[in-house]
C-alpha cells in the first residue's frame, strides 16, 4: 500500500512549519478576520456579525496560543502592537451600534478578547 508514502507525504507539506512561520500565517488570518469584521459592520450586513466576530476571536486565540505554548519572544511586540490597533479598530466599529445591543455585545467581546490576550502574550 501506498498510505505510508501519502502519510509521509502530507507530514513533509503541511507539518514543518516552524513555529515563527505559523505564528506568522496566523498572525496574517487574524488581519483578514478583523478586515472581515469591519466590512460587515461597515456595510451594516447584521446576518454576518456574529460569525465575522466570533471567528475574529478564535483566529486572535489561535495566535496567541502558539506565541505562548511555544515561548516565541520574537514574536510578541510585533504581535502586542498589532493587537493595539486591531483595539481601535474594533473601539470604532462598537460606536457603530446601540450599547448593550446584541451586535455590541458581540463587537465588546472581541475587545475583551483582545484584552485576555494581550495579558498572556505580555507574560512571555
Amino acid at each position: 500500500s501506498c498510505f505510508p508514502f501519502k502519510m509521509r507525504l502530507l507530514n513533509n507539506l503541511f507539518f514543518k512549519f516552524s513555529n515563527d512561520s505559523k505564528a506568522d500565517y496566523q498572525k496574517e488570518l487574524a488581519e483578514k478576520r478583523l478586515a472581515e469584521v469591519f466590512y460587515v459592520v461597515d456595510i451594516k450586513k447584521g446576518d454576518f456579525v456574529e460569525e465575522t466576530t466570533s471567528r475574529y476571536s478564535t483566529y486572535l486565540g489561535r495566535l496567541t496560543e502558539t506565541i505562548t505554548k511555544n515561548k516565541l519572544s520574537s514574536k510578541k511586540d510585533e504581535t502586542l502592537k498589532m493587537i493595539d490597533s486591531h483595539k481601535v479598530v474594533l473601539n470604532e466599529l462598537i460606536k457603530y451600534f446601540e450599547a448593550n445591543s446584541g451586535f455590541w455585545l458581540l463587537v465588546k467581546h472581541d475587545i475583551n478578547s483582545i484584552d485576555l490576550y494581550k495579558s498572556q502574550i505580555e507574560k512571555i
